[in-house]
């Protein structure tokens, strides 16, 4: 008896883990640093500086960019790409259901690089595609092999990041060529596209129809009256669809391809939520000076002040809540903070779902016996450590102890949930902008 409650016990605690990962990262495993190095030729800070800039990114894109050094672990396998594709498969990286990504590995042991798209990015990174990289960035590789020096590693992967998070938008934008609202210019002028000043741009534009005739007069209102008090663009803007772009890139190049933005530098936000089925969810963008507004604090704390009525499906009160914080923030410099409101949900089917879930867990206790646990680092010493190995092409995985060191959780200053944030990310033209928003 005392044998099969600890084992409900111990399954309630995976389930709440279970349910704590998927709820703090929007489509995509949080738990792992993006870049690992098992030959310590990478500092523990520099390690959590480019974790902070590679989870923005795949905050912004809907897509995932692990990297790891690797040498010995290597040993058991035939290629750098061989080991990739296992260590990206085993510690789950990736976004959304597909694990869309690419992988790269600097590998020591077999004195190569590899870089592959996995899920849908297997269909964006050609060999054309990889072989442009490679040309980039090989020669700086070339020389960190040669020296040693940790600094040259860093540097490798600097520029390696750098040239992917270039790379990345125009292949998005290539692949859905053809398929796009009529709002985009031609494929061939997406690059590079000159933002302009639209003098009949709209204040609301409400594709997926959320709002009444008279609701979206009300909002336009509300938007000219923000606009011409702060100098700032502003513009919200509803779609059934993101056309497969992440809903941060789409509402940059809404932004972008329709002639948003205030003065020189086209200064302005736009709020874009999107009722597509599976990814319902919104995302502010912001261009120019007033992206010193839009930080990860500030987001959170408009998320926190809208969710409720988004959930609810109260978009309207939505909108005029979230202008209420914009016209706040440019005011005050930040939007106002108030008590969060946990929404509270249908306990009977929450925990009827968990009991089914123990129940199984419970019934599998015996096969799990034999089974070597995983181990997770949790004290403050082991997080640093950031390493996560793979030894040999022939482990199953399943019956081998493996060493999976967690990245400290992101913090958020607001009493509510976490929104997904990139304080710089690419629209598909290349123009940069910050932001970021929720699921619902």
């Amino acid at each position: 008896m005392i044998k099969r409650l600890l084992s409900i016990f111990f399954a309630l605690i995976l389930i709440l883990s279970l349910v704590s990962v998927v709820a703090f990262g929007d489509g995509y495993n949080t738990q792992y640093y993006r870049v690992n190095d098992e030959t310590d030729h990478l500092s523990d800070d520099y390690i959590e500086r480019k974790d902070v800039e590679v989870c923005e990114a795949i905050d912004a894109y809907a897509f995932d960019f692990p990297c790891i050094i690797v040498d010995q672990s290597a040993s058991g396998f035939d290629s750098a790409a061989e080991y990739g594709e296992a260590y990206y498969k085993h510690y789950d990286f990736g976004y959304g259901l597909d694990r869309d990504g690419v992988i790269f590995v600097f590998d020591l042991y077999h004195k190569t690089i590899s870089l592959e798209g996995m899920g849908s990015g297997s269909e964006l990174f050609t060999d054309e595609v990889i072989e442009s990289v490679y040309d980039r960035i090989l020669d700086m590789c070339g020389d960190a092999f040669a020296s040693g020096d940790s600094a040259k590693y860093e540097e490798a992967i600097d520029l390696y990041y750098e040239v992917i998070f270039e790379t990345f938008p125009t292949l998005t934008s290539t692949s859905k060529a053809g398929n796009l609202p009529d709002w985009y210019p031609p494929q061939d002028q997406i690059q590079g596209f000159q933002m302009y000043h639209n003098a009949d741009r709209p204040a609301v534009n409400d594709v997926a129809e959320m709002f009444t005739a008279s609701e979206r007069e009300d909002l336009s209102n509300r938007i000219r009256q923000i606009v011409s008090k702060h100098g700032i663009d502003l513009t919200i803007f509803t779609d059934v669809s993101t056309y497969g772009y992440s809903r941060g890139v789409y509402a940059a190049d809404y932004y972008t391809f329709n002639g948003y933005g205030i003065g020189d530098e086209f200064d302005g936000s736009v709020l874009f939520i999107s009722m597509e089925p599976g990814n319902r969810g919104w995302w502010t963008a912001a261009h120019g000076p007033c992206r010193s507004y839009y930080t990860e604090a500030n987001i959170n704390t408009i998320d926190d002040a809208i969710e409720p009525y988004m959930v609810d499906g109260d978009y309207y009160e939505a909108m005029k809540v979230y202008l209420d914080q914009i016209d706040y923030m440019y005011t005050n410099g930040a939007p106002p903070e108030k008590p969060w409101v946990a929404k509270t949900v249908g306990t009977a089917g929450i925990f009827s779902g968990i009991i089914g879930l123990i129940s199984a867990a419970a019934g599998k206790s015996k096969e799990t016996k034999k089974m070597n646990k995983v181990k997770t680092a949790t004290d403050a010493s082991a997080v640093a450590k950031k390493q996560l190995h793979l030894t040999s092409s022939q482990d199953i995985f399943l019956y081998k102890t493996y060493t999976r060191v967690k990245r400290p959780p992101k913090s958020s200053s607001s009493g509510g949930g976490h929104s997904s944030y990139s304080g710089s990310y690419h629209s598909s033209s290349g123009h940069s902008f910050s932001g970021g928003g929720r699921s619902f």
